[in-house]
C-alpha cells in the first residue's frame, strides 16, 4: 500500500526529500519508457499480457534479435513499413496474410 504525504510527513525530512526523488525519477522513467502511452500512432506495442495496447513513437526503429549477430528491423514510412537486416532478407509467404521473415547470408 502506497504512503500518502500525509504519512510521509512524519518521516525524517531526509527521508521525504528522497522519496520524492524517487517518485519523480519513477515518473520520469516511465515517460521515457512509454512516451505516448494512451495516445493514437501507427506504431502500437501488443501482447496478451497487457491490459492495454502501448503506442510508440512513430520515429522508433523495432529491432528483433534472431540469435548471434543476425537481427532484422522495422520502421514506418510514409507508405510502409522499411526492413532492414544484417544479412540478405528472406521473405517467405505461408498464406495469404502470413509471412516469414528471416535472414541469411548470401550463398547459404
Amino acid at each position: 500500500m502506497a504512503k500518502s504525504k500525509k504519512d510521509i510527513s512524519k518521516l525524517p525530512e531526509w527521508v521525504q526529500v528522497k522519496l520524492s526523488k524517487l517518485e519523480a525519477d519513477v515518473t520520469h522513467w516511465k515517460e521515457k519508457a512509454l512516451p505516448v502511452m494512451g495516445k493514437t500512432s501507427r506504431l502500437v506495442l501488443q501482447g496478451g499480457f497487457l491490459e492495454k495496447d502501448i503506442y510508440l513513437p512513430e520515429d522508433r526503429r523495432l529491432r528483433f534479435n534472431l540469435g548471434g549477430s543476425k537481427f532484422l528491423e522495422f520502421h514506418l514510412k510514409e507508405k510502409g513499413v522499411g526492413v532492414y537486416g544484417d544479412w540478405a532478407i528472406i521473405f517467405q509467404c505461408c498464406s495469404s496474410n502470413v509471412a516469414l521473415l528471416s535472414t541469411k547470408r548470401m550463398g547459404e
